[in-house]
């Protein structure tokens, strides 16, 4: 015996008196003759409610129906499996749905085929899957598109949603369709709302490559375009296992940790650059002059401030004798001499060449900047100017 389903003749109906024809203690699972839940099909999510016979009440957490026998069995709660001893079959029972789900998924529904519509009809965009819950619906797109798309679409429906087109349902060779006004007629099975106008606000929150995921009603919030774009936009970037807020807050960590490191692990690596330098031979510039030849080695090093620079040369004890001419970080210049020549002469001649640049010194350390010119203009200004 099949189940007569209700609400194929009223969407809006809430509850009604049906016969149970079968009990299965296996799976926890009630057939009745008559329902006015909804079982998940369609890509709609399922209604939720109670069957009563007073005093015993059994809580229904899903509907399904059996795709090799077409049963629909509304299955219990955990809670519930000891009441279902107090029932038997051919007693008369009271079924409720949660109404405030069927209402909600009513909205969505209606809300995606006009969605649906929208994007094909206005820019070639087929519908190729969706999924229908209680806090949003998303639909799976055929071809590329931009978020300025979806945000003209979604001002589109809502203009209609405005119009309050009406709904309407009709039974064709055994198969139901769901009409909008005069715009959109598609095959359904799935529950709806009575005119357009009580979805509300539709919303477009997120794109996931080619979902496109909306709220409707009281999970939509009414936003001005630019900051939902800027919202899409921000989605997108996020990885799809990132579902909640509590997640997203350790993505952010995680991400934050790893930048943290990569920075650390830069710094070293550029430091340890730093160093060699110091010691290949081939980076030095040897300049003859007053009858002694000084060694000048020269240093891009834009990631290492020039506190971390001393500290660096202070450690290498042995190196060879030369002054270190080193581009800092935030564009600083520092020179470390070890060999007779002072450092300080180093910073006039840069400061000749650029009167912007300031700094000074002494014969071992001199620091200044900020130095705007290229690295190849500072070897190029020493070396031309040392050798005059």
């Amino acid at each position: 015996m099949k189940t007569r389903l209700l609400h194929f003749r009223n969407d809006y109906q809430k509850t009604c008196y049906a016969k149970i024809i079968e009990l299965n203690k296996e799976d926890q699972s009630i057939v009745l003759d008559q329902t006015v839940f909804y079982p998940r099909g369609g890509n709609q999510d399922t209604d939720t409610g109670i069957i009563r016979q007073d005093p015993y009440i059994l809580s229904i957490e899903s509907v399904k129906k059996d795709r090799d026998t077409g049963v629909i069995k509304h299955y219990l709660t955990p809670d519930s499996a000891t009441a279902l001893d107090m029932f038997h079959t051919g007693q008369s029972v009271f079924c409720e749905i949660n109404w405030e789900k069927r209402y909600q998924l009513m909205k969505t529904h209606t809300a995606q085929h006009l969605l649906s519509y929208v994007l094909e009809s206005q820019f070639g965009l087929k519908t190729l899957k969706l999924d229908l819950l209680i806090d949003y619906g998303y639909i799976e797109l055929d071809g590329t598109f931009s978020f300025e798309t979806l945000l003209s679409a979604q001002h589109i429906a809502q203009r209609y949603i405005k119009q309050g087109l009406a709904i309407k349902r009709k039974s064709s060779n055994g198969k139901f369709h769901v009409i909008i006004g005069n715009i959109d007629d598609r095959e359904c099975g799935g529950t709806h709302v009575r005119r357009l106008s009580e979805i509300g606000c539709l919303n477009i929150y997120k794109v996931e490559e080619q979902r496109v995921y909306f709220a409707v009603a009281r999970n939509a919030e009414d936003i001005r375009e630019d900051q939902q774009l800027d919202s899409l936009k921000l989605q997108s970037m996020i990885p799809p296992q990132v579902k909640h807020v509590d997640k997203f807050k350790q993505w952010v960590e995680n991400m934050q940790a790893e930048l943290s490191y990569l920075r650390t692990r830069t710094q070293e690596l550029a430091e340890g650059n730093f160093c060699h330098s110091l010691y290949a031979s081939h980076e030095f510039s040897g300049i003859e002059r007053d009858n002694e030849t000084y060694h000048l080695s020269f240093h891009n090093i834009p990631t290492i401030d020039v506190k971390r620079v001393k500290k660096i040369l202070k450690d290498e004890k042995g190196r060879p004798p030369q002054t270190s001419i080193c581009l800092c970080k935030n564009r600083t210049v520092a020179v470390i001499s070890t060999n007779p020549f002072p450092a300080f002469e180093i910073m006039h001649i840069l400061k000749a060449q650029d009167p912007q640049m300031r700094g000074g010194g002494s014969k071992t350390f001199a620091q200044g900047g900020p130095f705007l010119a290229s690295f190849e203009q500072l070897k190029e200004w020493v070396l031309r100017e040392w050798t005059v």
